[in-house]
């Protein structure tokens, strides 16, 4: 799968993070509009977010419905954003674990997006096997050649 940039001059400004099944990347699109007086324009940045087997929009198991649907945020930038820094919060009282991408960019709030919810032990999972392997796994002896 690929993405198309809506924007004809649109570059891919960071690496990517992958983190509960959402890869999350910024792209910058620089502001091609004539300086006056001195002011330069903030060029846009747009914050990606896809389901790194399929491509889908809807990835991740936390993600917000608002966000669900939609490709990526796009927000100010004055310098090319940086790659989005894993952030994984424990809540003490529940035991609930966020996992989240943020990316801090100077001149501007830090802009997070929550791409995971789950509990701390996570999924218990455990693999069935005949008595005589599990014998020769732990008595070392008692295994057939």
């Amino acid at each position: 799968w690929y993405v198309q940039y809506p924007a004809t001059d649109e570059k891919t400004a960071s690496g990517t993070l992958i983190l509960s099944g959402c890869a999350v990347w910024n792209t910058l699109v620089p502001q091609n509009n004539a300086i006056t007086c001195g002011s330069i324009p903030a060029d846009k940045a747009d914050l990606f977010h896809a389901d790194p087997i399929t491509g889908s929009t809807n990835c991740g198991n936390g993600l917000p419905a608002a966000l669900a649907s939609v490709r990526y945020t796009r927000r100010n930038a004055v310098v090319p954003p940086p790659m989005p820094t894993p952030v994984v919060a424990v809540n003490p009282t529940t035991g609930a674990i966020t996992y989240s991408g943020v990316s801090l960019e100077p001149g501007g709030q830090p802009l997070q997006i929550s791409v995971g919810v789950n509990d701390l032990f996570g999924t218990i999972n455990w693999l069935e096997v005949p008595r005589q392997t599990h014998n020769c796994r732990h008595n070392g002896g008692a295994c057939a050649q």
